[in-house]
């Protein structure tokens, strides 16, 4: 940092630089970036600095210093150590350091440029962020994709960073966003404080009890833990150890509210019990929503755990694995439930953890809805003859089996359901399928598709086969293909239950 007067201006270090405009567009990139150092050769780039850089940036000022060596391919800063010390106090203090060489080809964040991006909103980076990648893309002007879930009061970013609904397949992304399970490469992903946590206990509840519960609840929802602004309560709950243990666990603080305002704050699921012992309807509920404009993502839930119930918890893959272990535990003696969204016996749990147990477990299979379900419903009534469901992803299945399946579903004339249409790794599946039923059915067959279906965020689109965009599509989106005989009727995707009134010959 440096001051002028009784001014403190925190700066950006250039080494080896001679280009003002990436001077600039560093700038841009972190408004909390008050200035920028130069650390430049005397008699060359230091006399147009500093004559020009008043009339480029009010913010900015010249600080000549003494030579140093450029960076030579391959990119290995060589930036003296010696020269930076004053101005390296820590990770959290630090400011950002860019080796340029003379000629202007590289661009090396030694200490990332990007590392303040939304530091003033208290965003935080996702450990495993590519920094270096995607901010040596931003310095060298390539394409890079800016996606945020919501709106936040950002600076305006450089012309090379494009703002899209999603990244892009091998593009360079920035991302900001709490939602956890995300299939990306090359990317930063920012995790902003957009959720509160609300929670209310009885006393002397374990915080074990607690934080499951917590986690569980975020699991089940894809939310980041790192995009938990805090946790509240009631102002009576101040002093419940179990509730500080589990906030502190988890590195949230513990923010607490008179009953009187949170009685204030209308919730879907008051209860008067709440409310003769501690003066409001609703503790959990009304402590996520007593911010102006919250929504609620998850309603309140209770702990149904016995005491001494172990949780095993764990993210999408490596589903073998996660069987196994269930298995394993039951043939411990113990008691399990493998649990999952959507139907377990649908591209789930169920078989995996089917094929591992023998004679010698009890297994009770609990239907649930699954995603083809869901979608249905929200598109209309899509399902309502004769359908199929193919997974369009060739991790387990070789691709020209796939393919097959996609044709003979094509000749049957069959409304066709695609799980795992896309992802990061996978782009040109889903258009290869497109393709293949594009040949076999009318150009106005109708497609719909659903992302997050029936949770937060729930996005859905109908179109023509003809029309329809496969870039629309992610790993959380399921695509519907109609039959020749699907119709959109008021918005909606209806195919008709019975085909009696159909020539037999287009049957």
């Amino acid at each position: 940092m440096t001051t002028t007067g009784d001014r403190i201006y925190p700066f950006t270090g250039i080494v080896g630089m001679a280009d003002l405009k990436l001077a600039l567009l560093l700038n841009a990139v972190s408004p909390a970036i008050g200035g920028v150092l130069v650390r430049g050769e005397k008699g060359t780039a230091s006399r147009p600095w500093s004559a020009g850089w008043p009339r480029c940036c009010r913010r900015c000022r010249w600080y000549p210093a003494a030579r140093t060596p450029a960076t030579p391919p391959p990119l290995i800063p060589r930036a003296r150590p010696d020269r930076t010390p004053p101005l390296l106090r820590g990770k959290g203090r630090d400011p950002g350091v860019v080796c340029v060489d003379e000629a202007l080809r590289f661009a090396v964040p030694v200490l990332g440029a990007l590392d303040e991006f939304g530091a003033d909103l208290g965003f935080t980076i996702e450990p495993g962020s590519d920094l270096a990648g995607v901010g040596t893309a931003i310095l060298s002007g390539k394409r890079v994709t800016f996606t945020a879930d919501q709106l936040w009061p950002l600076p305006a970013l450089p012309p090379n960073v494009v703002r899209t609904d999603r990244p892009e397949p091998g593009i360079p992304a920035v991302l900001v966003t709490d939602k956890k399970d995300l299939e990306t490469e090359r990317a930063v992903v920012f995790r902003p404080p957009s959720l509160i946590v609300g929670a209310g206990a009885s006393r002397g509840v374990p915080a074990a009890e607690i934080g499951q519960l917590i986690d569980s609840t975020l699991a089940e929802l894809g939310l980041s833990p790192r995009s938990v602004r805090h946790l509240a309560t009631a102002e009576v709950k101040a002093d419940e150890d179990g509730l500080q243990a589990a906030a502190a666990e988890r590195g949230w603080r513990v923010v607490t509210h008179p009953a009187e305002q949170l009685a204030a704050v209308p919730v879907p699921n008051p209860s008067e019990v709440v409310r003769r012992a501690i003066g409001t309807p609703s503790v959990a509920e009304a402590a996520a929503l007593i911010d102006p404009g919250a929504t609620l993502l998850a309603a309140k839930r209770a702990s149904a755990l016995r005491p001494g119930t172990k949780v095993l918890a764990s993210g999408l893959g490596a589903e073998q694995q996660r069987a196994a272990a269930a298995v394993a535990q039951a043939r411990a003696g113990h008691a399990v439930a493998l649990i999952g969204s959507g139907d377990a016996g649908v591209y789930a749990m169920g078989s995996p953890a089917l094929e591992l147990a023998g004679d010698d477990i009890d297994v009770t299979v609990v239907p649930g809805v699954t995603a083809a379900l869901a979608v249905a419903a929200v598109l209309g009534a899509p399902l309502g003859h004769d359908h199929v469901m193919i997974s369009l992803s060739d991790l387990h299945t070789a691709w020209p089996v796939i393919e097959r399946r996609i044709i003979a579903a094509a000749e049957a004339d069959l409304v066709t359901c695609f799980y795992n249409p896309a992802s990061a790794r996978r782009g040109w599946q889903l258009r290869r399928a497109i393709e293949l039923l594009a040949a076999r059915r009318p150009p106005a067959t109708p497609v719909g598709w659903v992302r997050d279906a029936t949770r937060p965020g729930q996005a859905a689109s109908v179109a023509t086969l003809a029309d329809f965009d496969p870039g629309l599509v992610d790993m959380h989106t399921l695509v519907v293909v109609g039959s020749s005989r699907s119709r959109v009727r008021g918005g909606r995707m209806v195919t008709p239950r019975d085909y009696r009134w159909a020539p037999l010959e287009e049957i």
